[in-house]
């Protein structure tokens, strides 16, 4: 009899050992995969282009677009509060005196109007308002751009009409 063409079966040691490499490499490729996602996803949310304001202290804004009449309507009422670094740019159709109002805000904000990317007046503090019709401001010149911001920033950044921003639209 000879035994040196016999496979002999594998011992159960051995049996157990393959099992515990197949989940350790299952749970490598699980921890890499993940890992590769999630690189992707910050890549995507920090090198997409976003609107932004670079103000002449060097500070950045990220803002959202209100474009639409809808949007425009709304504004920053639908937020209950706007991070320290966010905005809101309103972009009008053409040259005007809007009217801006507090109606169902959550916070106070800062109302910079603009006219092609030049300050032309601020609004500064301006409160929370609780009545239903509440009072209204406009600006002092024709603007195309106005931007809402927390309460304080214009103070704290030392805004002051006849400064350039620079407004970066995707």
């Amino acid at each position: 009899m000879i035994r040196d063409n016999i496979v002999s079966p594998p011992h159960r040691e051995e049996g157990v050992g393959v099992v515990v490499a197949q989940r350790r490499a299952a749970t490598v490729v699980a921890i890499a995969v993940f890992l590769v996602l999630a690189i992707a996803i910050l890549f995507i949310r920090f090198k997409s282009p976003h609107p932004t304001v670079h103000f002449p202290d060097g500070t950045v804004v990220s803002v959202e677009i209100a474009d639409s009449p809808e949007e425009r309507r709304v504004g920053l009422s639908d937020h209950i509060f706007l991070d320290p670094d966010r905005g809101m740019l309103f972009m009008l159709d053409g040259l005007s005196r809007p009217a801006f109002w507090m109606k169902d805000m959550k916070f106070p904000i800062d109302i910079v109007w603009l006219r092609d990317g030049i300050v032309v007046g601020i609004e500064p503090s301006m409160p929370v308002s609780t009545d239903m019709n509440p009072p209204s401001v406009r600006p002092n010149g024709d603007i195309n751009q106005v931007l809402e911001v927390n309460a304080g920033f214009a103070l704290k950044h030392d805004l002051k009409p006849g400064q350039s921003l620079d407004i970066n639209l995707p």
